[in-house]
């Protein structure tokens, strides 16, 4: 999102149907899930801006524990080679 006059607008939308078995995952995993397809399709813009997402899940925390089921460890790397700010969901948008 973008401030625009006080008013915030959408920037970009990214959006993904759940296969099968990610239908079935925990919340959790379908938030980094989340957050690991937008890493993947706007990498361009995570590598050269300042990136502060809001959300609502301790991320930071989760990710940094050592015993996540494997695929949260590749993702958690996959998604370490960005510079992020986690802010709460009350403070700011996704920025670019």
């Amino acid at each position: 999102m973008q401030e625009v006059e006080k008013e915030e607008q959408l920037v970009y939308f990214v959006s993904r149907v759940l296969h099968e078995a990610e239908i079935r995952y925990q919340m959790i995993e379908k938030v980094v899930l989340a957050l690991v397809v937008i890493g993947r399709r706007m990498q361009m813009y995570f590598q050269n801006h300042r990136i502060i997402v809001q959300i609502d899940y301790p991320i930071m925390k989760i990710l940094a524990k050592l015993d996540l089921a494997e695929q949260m460890i590749g993702w958690a790397i996959e998604w370490s080679e960005f510079h992020i700010q986690y802010q709460s969901r009350g403070l700011l948008s996704i920025k670019l």
